[in-house]
């Protein structure tokens, strides 16, 4: 029993360390994200260290992840929870291996010709 609560914690661990970088890169990468995925996985790492502090069983992170992933929804509807997520976001977007002289920011802009030859909507 006690190999099978030690795997049960072991994949439970591995899921949300995997889910934090999935959704890391997903950020950097300027990929979409859903909104209560944030919370939900928030809310799973508390779960975990939870059942660690308290010694509960992990079998209990079984369905503890299925609450968490209903309850990501109605959590985003709380401005203090989505204030959590907004942090946790700007929080996953740093990254440290940008340079800062080759930012986004720092690209030259390239004009486009359709502009100019004035065709478009309102241009005719």
């Amino acid at each position: 029993m006690e190999i099978a609560e030690n795997i049960t914690l072991g994949i439970a661990l591995f899921w949300g360390f995997w889910q934090f970088l999935s959704l890391r890169h997903s950020i950097i990468n300027g990929e979409g994200i859903i909104p209560a995925a944030i919370p939900s996985l928030l809310l799973y790492i508390i779960c975990i260290i939870v059942v660690l502090i308290f010694h509960l069983s992990p079998f209990h992170l079984i369905w503890l992840g299925v609450v968490a992933f209903f309850l990501g929804v109605p959590l985003t509807m709380f401005p203090p929870i989505l204030g959590l997520s907004i942090a946790f976001i700007a929080l996953l977007g740093m990254s440290s291996n940008v340079d800062e002289d080759e930012g986004e920011m720092t690209k030259p802009i390239k004009s486009s010709n359709s502009l100019k030859k004035g065709k478009g909507f309102g241009n005719v």
